[in-house]
């Protein structure tokens, strides 16, 4: 088994998972860590919500529909693959129905606009009737029109504009902003009553909302059919954008001491709360920097994973590349350990784990689950050869496991598949 998984398909609604095609076995499993491999949720390439198999309409064969397995429980997914020779591979965990969140915390604000147009009849209170699109007559201070210019965004003078006409020498409105005082508005005669000319005023205006009344003024009947905030004639005007929203939690580089084998990761958004690592094989959450061992440190790609409060899990791939790959201790130490050899792998119970220790070479080889439990330890001493302990796994439960052997300050590790 390689230490880094294999992607699963999303589908863009998140309704349907689809594992790497080209493998001999699929097998769905619910949890993360721990799962019976004889009990799966389906065993075919891909799964999918009922109703998502329910929308391949009759245009779609049976072979495609029937490929896909409606799972009717939403929960955590991945699948245990089983390649050409017989060994199992594990895809990545992902949540089902899987459902894009924006956990960043950001919101928006509201759009602002400095340039805003209503038709004459787009009222919000008056009592003069609207006729079409034109709105007429305005032959006193009884007759009126209010309308409301939202997201104003800030106090100020703005130009207000109004389509208009008037078969008198003389057009005559008032203007109230927001209930405050007459702001009167003489703009001449159109000598015709089809809106067509254009009239100006400044106007100041509050950020926000602000209502503008336009009542009859006794000086001139008066019609119009559209009105504008700081847009002119055409109506045509400019959006403030909102800011963009703050950084994204994300790994955005990753540094591997060849030296010591620590990892260290470079995060952008993060905030104030401890950062725990993970990487299968290597270690589960945990606030302590990964270490990958020396003979894992030239070739071997890792999915890396970074977590913390307030923000959500995120992941890299990682491929170690020190020249050396297995590098010599400090103060010239011989190395300890060469690697951990299992079989049968997948196994029903009892496994042989062949290694090498130097002569005497105290060490303890021990049982992890994916969790980091050590479940069960026996101490070994080495023989400066390669040498075989015998190790029970019946007593677990199926799933995937760690075997691991620690001698001084080095370690090395090898995944096992235990099946019912």
């Amino acid at each position: 088994m390689g230490t880094e998984p294999r992607e699963l398909e999303i589908s863009e609604n998140g309704a349907e998972l689809t594992a790497p095609s080209g493998f001999a076995d699929y097998r769905w499993v619910s949890g993360r860590y721990s799962f019976d491999l004889n009990t799966p949720i389906a065993q075919t390439q891909s799964i999918a919500t009922p109703s998502e198999v329910a929308r391949y309409g009759s245009g779609t064969s049976k072979t495609e529909v029937f490929a896909k397995s409606a799972v009717q429980t939403s929960g955590t997914y991945q699948v245990v693959l089983q390649n050409s020779n017989g060994l199992p591979i594990l895809t990545q965990a992902v949540d089902f129905p899987y459902v894009i969140v924006d956990d960043t915390g950001y919101t928006p604000p509201p759009t602002t606009t400095t340039n805003q147009c209503k038709a004459g009849n787009e009222n919000s209170g008056g009592n003069r009737t609207p006729n079409g699109a034109i709105v007429g007559g305005f032959g006193n201070s009884s007759e009126f029109m209010e309308y409301t210019f939202t997201n104003i965004p800030s106090a100020g003078n703005y130009t207000f504009t109004i389509r208009y006409a008037s078969g008198d020498a003389q057009a005559g409105i008032n203007l109230r902003v927001n209930g405050g005082a007459v702001q009167p508005m003489r703009p001449a005669g159109t000598a015709s009553w089809t809106p067509g000319p254009e009239a100006s005023q400044t106007l100041a205006l509050n950020a926000g909302t602000n209502t503008i009344r336009i009542e009859g003024s006794g000086q001139g009947n008066f019609t119009f059919d559209r009105l504008c905030i700081n847009a002119g004639g055409a109506g045509t005007g400019t959006t403030t954008p909102p800011p963009p929203p703050p950084t994204s939690f994300a790994i955005t580089g990753v540094q591997l001491n060849c030296s010591n084998g620590v990892v260290t990761m470079s995060l952008s958004g993060a905030n104030a709360n401890p950062v725990e690592y993970r990487a299968i094989g290597l270690q589960d959450w945990s606030t302590n920097p990964l270490t990958i061992p020396s003979w894992q440190r030239n070739g071997t790609t890792f999915t890396l994973w970074a977590r913390q409060a307030g923000n959500p899990e995120v992941s890299t791939n990682f491929t170690s590349t020190c020249s050396n790959g297995r590098l010599a201790l400090a103060h010239d130490e011989p190395e300890t350990t060469q690697g951990l050899l299992i079989s049968p792998n997948p196994t029903t119970g009892r496994v042989v784990v062949r290694f090498t220790l130097t002569d005497k070479q105290a060490g303890t080889l021990s049982v992890v689950n994916l969790s980091g439990q050590t479940l069960q330890a026996q101490p070994v001493s080495g023989t400066g050869r390669m040498q075989e302990e015998s190790v029970d796994l019946s007593r677990q439960p199926a799933g995937v496991y760690v075997v691991r052997l620690q001698a001084g300050n080095r370690v090395s590790s090898s995944k096992v598949v235990l099946q019912r």
